[in-house]
């Protein structure tokens, strides 16, 4: 899937509600809890077969391949879940600003180091980027805040809170939240207008 396409799914997904059935929701989680289980043994990511992740989440290979095309996708909808994750928590904001917004986005960070790691041992950072930059240029649409270069910005600030993301879930030396929060807060002040 190249990077139009990625941004178009997440433009279309972020412009509706995230609705997912019950079922669908169980299927979900016992994926993601098999992908995980599969990551902790040191199994590459490219060598699991969708067979083998089915046996270990104990879900039939036709359900599988009625919500999914690849195990990518399992990652793909846990990326588009989290995004939803901190949308839902701005909304219900009545004050929103870039001090309250990034402390939403690292605390909700710290409660999905899983995730990250799973997209670094997947390698799919440029396909996951492509969805955060959807999500930030609708955010800067939602502002009116329209420019010729909100496309390059949206691009640069998806992959730049992805890899940040990714850095702190992902360091061998662990970081805590109130210093994560000081590092975005520091690296992105020179990249976000504070309101």
């Amino acid at each position: 899937m190249d990077t139009c396409v990625s941004q178009s799914m997440a433009k279309a997904f972020l412009n509706q509600p995230l609705n997912i059935d019950q079922r669908k929701l169980k299927t979900e989680a016992k994926l993601y809890q098999a992908l995980l289980e599969l990551h902790q043994t040191g199994i590459a990511f490219n060598k699991i077969s969708i067979q083998q992740l089915c046996e270990r989440a104990q879900v039939s290979r036709a359900t599988f391949y009625r919500h999914h095309d690849t195990i990518a996708d399992v990652i793909m909808v846990a990326s588009l879940t989290f995004i939803n994750q901190y949308q839902q928590q701005v909304d219900a904001q009545s004050d929103i600003n870039f001090d309250s917004g990034s402390q939403l986005l690292v605390a909700l960070l710290y409660t999905q180091f899983d995730l990250f790691q799973l997209i670094a041992w997947s390698q799919l950072q440029t396909r996951i980027a492509a969805v955060f930059a959807g999500a930030v240029q609708q955010t800067l649409r939602l502002r009116d805040n329209s420019s010729p270069e909100q496309r390059f910005i949206s691009q640069f600030l998806g992959t730049a809170i992805l890899n940040f993301n990714l850095q702190v879930a992902t360091s061998p030396e662990p970081i805590t939240q109130t210093t994560a929060l000081k590092l975005f807060r520091g690296l992105f002040t020179h990249h976000i207008n504070r309101d």
